[in-house]
C-alpha cells in the first residue's frame, strides 16, 4: 500500500507530491506501522513495530547458524523440521532465509527517502551479527547458478506461486533443438523434486503480459477505481494525524499573547517603564513573525487526498504504453500483491480488498500453449 500512496504523491503536482510524501514519511518517522507486510519475529501493536518473542528466537537463530557456518538449504530445513512456520503459515525456503538475512530491518534500521532511522522497529540482531551475514551472504552469491537468469527482470518474482504447493514460482530457462532460449516460471518445490508438485511450467511473458492485460482491464473498470480510490483515500487520510509542526507554532504564538495581555494589564494599571515599552515592541515583532510561520504552514500542510484526484492518478495507468518494461513493472508492483498458478486456472490478488477472491480460467489452443481467457478477478 506505500508504494500506491507514493505513486500517488508523484501524480500531483512536484509541490503536492513532496507534501503527500512528507506526510507518509512523517508517520513512518513517528513510528507508526502504515499497512503493508509485518515482518516475521514482529507483531504490531498500538501501530508500533513490536517484537514478537516467540518467532525473534528463530530470527537469531538464522542470523546465529549462518554466520557460523550452516547453509541458508540446512537452516531452512532445521525451522522446517521444529515445525517453525512464516506468517501464512508456509515451510521456511533458501529464498526466505536469504531475505531475512538481507532485511536490515532486523538490525533495528529503517531506511526512508535514503536516511537510515534506528528508532522505528526495534532490532532482533545487532548491527553486527547482520553485517558479518550480509558479507558472507554477498562472498557466496557466485558460488551456485541461476546469474543467467538473475539479469532477465521476472516481473511476477517473488508473487507468483505454485497453486498446487503454494512455493513460489521462480526462474527457469530452456533452450529448444533449434537452439532458442526459452524463459519460463516454474514451481520451486518441483525443481527440488521432480515427483512432489504437479505442477508445469508457465511462459514468462505470456504470464506477464496477460497479468498486466487483466490487470488493467479489471482495475480501470468505473466501480473498482471509486471503491479502491475511496479506500486508499480513507487510510492515507487515517496516516495524518495531528500536525506538530502546527502545534509547536500555535503553543509559540499562544506563549506570546498572554506575555504581551500580561504586560497591557501592567500599563494599565499603571506600572509603564521604557522597558515595558520595549518589551511589548519586541512581543508584537515576534507576534508578526509567529503568524507568518503559521500562514506558511498553512499553506504547505499536508491535506487530506480526494477520492477525484486519486481516481484521476489510477485512470492515468490506462495511457501508458505497455510495451515499455518500465511501465508493466510500476503497474505489477503498484497494483498486483500475488498469483496463484493451476494448469487450468489463475487467481490474482490485488492489493486492496475488492471482492472475495475469484479465478481466472486457463483454455489450451492447438499449439499446447496456455491460452487465458478471463474470468474475474479477486482481492486481499
Amino acid at each position: 500500500m506505500e508504494g500506491l500512496f507514493e505513486s500517488i504523491a508523484e501524480y500531483y503536482s512536484a509541490e503536492l507530491s513532496q507534501k503527500v510524501k512528507r506526510g507518509i514519511n512523517e508517520s513512518l518517522i513517528k513510528g507508526n506501522f502504515i499497512g503493508g507486510t509485518v515482518l516475521f519475529g514482529y507483531e504490531i501493536i498500538d501501530k508500533k513495530w513490536t517484537i514478537k518473542e516467540d518467532e525473534a528466537v528463530y530470527i537469531r537463530k538464522v542470523f546465529d547458524d549462518y554466520t557460523k557456518g550452516k547453509t541458508q538449504k540446512e537452516i531452512a530445513d532445521e525451522l522446517n523440521e521444529m515445525g517453525v512456520r512464516n506468517k501464512q503459515g508456509k515451510v521456511f525456503t533458501c529464498n526466505m532465509v536469504s531475505k531475512i538475512m538481507r532485511n536490515k530491518k532486523y538490525a533495528g534500521v529503517y531506511e526512508i527517502d535514503e536516511e537510515e532511522y534506528t528508532h522505528i522497529v526495534p532490532a532482533i540482531v545487532s548491527l553486527n551479527t547482520f553485517e558479518v551475514a550480509k558479507m558472507k551472504l554477498e562472498r557466496n552469491h557466485h558460488k551456485k547458478g541461476g546469474r543467467l537468469n538473475a539479469k532477465v527482470p521476472y516481473l511476477l518474482s517473488g508473487k507468483m506461486h505454485c497453486g498446487y504447493c503454494e512455493a513460489l514460482m521462480t526462474a527457469e530457462t530452456g533452450t529448444s533443438k533449434a537452439g532458442k532460449v526459452h524463459k519460463y516460471y516454474k514451481c520451486y518445490q518441483r525443481k527440488k523434486d521432480i515427483k512432489s508438485c504437479e505442477s508445469k511450467a508457465f511462459p514468462k511473458d505470456l504470464m506477464e503480459n496477460f497479468v498486466v492485460d487483466q490487470t488493467l482491464e479489471y482495475v480501470l473498470k468505473p466501480d473498482k477505481v471509486a471503491e479502491l480510490s475511496k479506500m486508499i483515500v480513507k487510510e492515507f487520510n487515517e496516516t495524518l494525524g495531528e500536525d506538530l509542526v502546527m502545534k509547536s507554532l500555535q503553543s509559540e504564538l499562544n506563549e506570546i499573547n498572554k506575555s504581551l495581555d500580561n504586560l497591557l494589564k501592567a500599563v494599565e494599571q499603571g506600572m509603564y517603564t521604557s522597558l515595558t515599552q520595549d518589551r511589548i515592541l519586541e512581543l508584537e515583532k515576534a507576534k508578526r513573525k509567529s503568524e507568518k510561520k503559521i500562514a506558511r504552514q498553512e499553506v504547505i500542510a499536508i491535506k487530506p487526498l480526494d477520492e477525484k484526484k486519486v481516481s484521476e492518478f489510477i485512470y492515468s495507468f490506462a495511457n501508458l504504453d505497455y510495451t515499455v518494461a518500465n511501465n508493466r513493472k510500476r503497474l505489477i508492483e503498484l497494483f498486483v500483491r500475488k498469483a496463484y498458478c493451476f494448469k487450468d486456472k489463475i487467481m490474482i490478488f490485488y492489493n486492496a480488498s475488492l471482492d472475495p477472491k475469484q479465478e481466472i480460467k486457463l483454455e489450451k489452443n492447438t499449439e499446447n500453449e496456455p491460452l487465458f481467457v478471463f474470468g474475474a478477478h479477486g482481492g486481499e
